[in-house]
């Protein structure tokens, strides 16, 4: 049963869905974050 999840996770990760997914949860991992937030974090500390 273990090799199914397996399988089925490396499938969803190659499946046009899966790859659109990755490109745009890559794409905002990779944006600045705004002067203002860290304006308020920084307040917390």
């Amino acid at each position: 049963m273990g090799s199914d999840r397996a399988n089925k996770t490396a499938r969803d990760k190659t499946s046009p869905v899966g790859r659109a997914l990755r490109t745009v949860y890559d794409d905002t991992l990779r944006e600045s974050v705004p002067d203002d937030f860290l304006d308020l974090l920084r307040k917390l500390d």
